[in-house]
């Protein structure tokens, strides 16, 4: 008897051990999903006036996971961002960010042309906005140092993709904007102080829909702008 009673005791013992090391298992391949909330002030000089949008936005992630049909993911939250101009149009900054052909930033080709390839979701961890803020990259991760009180002034070529329409209503009337030559498009414009930081602040929805109602529209539709698609307006 003693020794059935040992027997069954190991057995309970096996059983809530197999369901701990199971819940474990089960914890370490749960569909985890990482973000985290940003804050970018973005600023024109319309001809010695200063104007500036604010834009809070999310980014979301999940790394492969274990479980069947579960694979990686990064998605963004939030709307672009608009500043009207005197001259009667707009300058959106939208959800994208650019790279080149060989997945790095933007680089001049042939002739000294920069080409624009549009890039998917503008995150500063992708486009390491600054080193205090994107940190070091680790085993393919970069580590984020999401600390607040950090504030970081764009350059050019770190903003998301600008853009304009000639005729708001019309998306095949998009194309990109420089914003190291707003000037060309726009004269008397140029590029203002414009920052980005962590936040714990909601995320903004703006006022995209009313400014480019095509982007409500259910039937597909194609831009002047390969790179102009809705995602990069609203998401």
């Amino acid at each position: 008897m003693t020794s059935s009673l040992s027997a069954a005791s190991l057995n309970r013992r096996a059983l809530i051990a197999s369901l701990i090391g199971g819940g474990a298992l089960t914890a370490a391949c749960s569909s985890r999903v990482d973000g985290y909330r940003f804050r970018i002030d973005f600023r024109l000089i319309d001809n010695g006036v200063h104007k500036h949008a604010r834009t809070v936005r999310s980014a979301e992630w999940r790394r492969q996971s274990l479980l069947a049909g579960e694979g990686p993911f990064l998605r963004g939250r939030g709307s672009a961002a608009a500043i009207d101009l005197d001259a009667g149009r707009t300058v959106f900054l939208t959800l994208g960010g650019y790279y080149n052909w060989n997945g790095s930033r933007m680089s001049f080709y042939g002739d000294g042309e920069r080409k624009w390839e549009h890039g998917g979701l503008w995150t500063p961890e992708q486009f390491q906005v600054d080193r205090n803020i994107a940190g070091e990259r680790i085993d393919g991760r970069v580590q984020m140092n999401r600390d607040r009180d950090v504030i970081h002034v764009f350059a050019p070529h770190e903003l998301p993709v600008l853009a304009t329409f000639n005729d708001p209503d019309n998306p095949g009337s998009g194309r990109v904007i420089r914003p190291d030559d707003l000037a060309s498009e726009f004269p008397g414009v140029v590029l203002g102080r414009s920052t980005f930081q962590f936040t714990h602040e909601r995320v903004t929805r703006g006022d995209v829909h009313r400014r480019l109602p095509w982007l409500s529209e259910r039937e597909p539709y194609k831009t002047g702008w390969r790179s102009l698609d809705p995602h990069l307006f609203v998401a």
